[in-house]
């Protein structure tokens, strides 16, 4: 699975520095556009497709028809003052995003090339130096773009910088092969256990993933197993167990980190006019669901440890 822009472009949607949730220190988050699944519970669902996508912020809008009378495409329309959208036609050509005045519209996806991201990256080094941080590659999948992803992270490790891809685990084992001389870190997403339901909820089944953990773990790389915990869904003793099976199969050398869930993926659905087919919880995960997760997982004798809430 190559580079679906080039080898020095990426299609990204997002660089945020400052991150602590995205490995250790701080750190510069590269969000980077594509997926090879499609999580109901997803927080970024503007990742999911390679290409740029009009975001709408509905409650911005004034309806003052500006992005109506410009959109070549006529994928604006006002009907009794109400502004809807034709998701569909939208090119992402971005005119009406610069005819909007109050931020309602925005264009998730921009090619950008390594160095210019690279100069952004090395911009807080110093950052990185005090609090053990760098730099980190996130979406979507970026190893969608693993080509892109390759010549990010040598160039990185060139100037001393901490690497670390969040990733999926559901693409070419050629992928991680590519990647991982120049990679410090994976955080390897663990969604769930039995392969049906994976399938169910994340679009694929679970033994491409499954055997690229294992690829990882042979070369002798390090990982951190992020297991995101959804009520209803995953919060089961099946699953808990299989994420406890997998820690002691590979020695306790993977860390486990349970994400529990919150709503914030099922929020940004209609700002991109996405949906999902199966229910989802329409609340956070409770004090108390968390604590018997994490009652479970220590009289399994798990190493784990719990992400923030932000």
């Amino acid at each position: 699975m190559g580079n679906m822009v080039s080898v020095t472009k990426g299609m990204i949607i997002n660089i945020q520095k400052f991150c602590l949730d995205d490995g250790p220190g701080i750190r510069t988050t590269i969000f980077m556009k594509g997926c090879t699944m499609d999580c109901a519970w997803c927080h970024n669902t503007e990742s999911k497709s390679i290409k740029p996508q009009l975001s709408f912020l509905k409650r911005k809008c004034i309806s003052c028809g500006k992005c109506a009378a410009i959109c070549p495409q006529q994928v604006h329309s006002f009907v009794d003052n109400v502004h809807g959208v034709l998701w569909d036609k939208c090119i992402a050509c971005g005119k009406c995003v610069d005819v909007c005045d109050y931020s309602c519209l925005d264009i998730a996806g921009e090619i950008m090339d390594v160095d210019y991201v690279i100069d952004i990256v090395v911009q807080d080094k110093p950052f990185y130096e005090v609090s053990n941080g760098g730099v980190t590659l996130s979406g979507g999948e970026p190893l969608m773009q693993m080509d892109f992803c390759e010549l990010l992270l040598e160039k990185s490790k060139k100037l001393g910088i901490h690497t670390c891809i969040e990733t999926a685990g559901n693409v070419s084992s050629e992928a991680f092969y590519q990647t991982a001389p120049f990679t410090d870190l994976y955080l390897f997403d663990y969604k769930l256990t039995d392969s049906t339901l994976h399938r169910k909820y994340t679009g694929t089944d679970n033994s491409n993933i499954l055997r690229n953990l294992e690829l990882l773990y042979k070369i002798g790389k390090k990982v951190i197993l992020r297991c995101p915990i959804i009520p209803g869904i995953n919060d089961n003793k099946e699953h808990l167990q299989g994420i406890a099976d997998i820690y002691h199969k590979y020695n306790g050398d993977i860390l486990v980190e349970i994400m529990p869930y919150h709503v914030l993926g099922i929020s940004k659905l209609e700002r991109f006019g996405m949906s999902t087919e199966v229910e989802m919880p329409s609340f956070n995960a409770s004090v108390d669901q968390i604590n018997e997760w994490e009652k479970f997982l220590k009289e399994q004798g798990v190493r784990f440890f719990i992400e923030k809430a932000n």
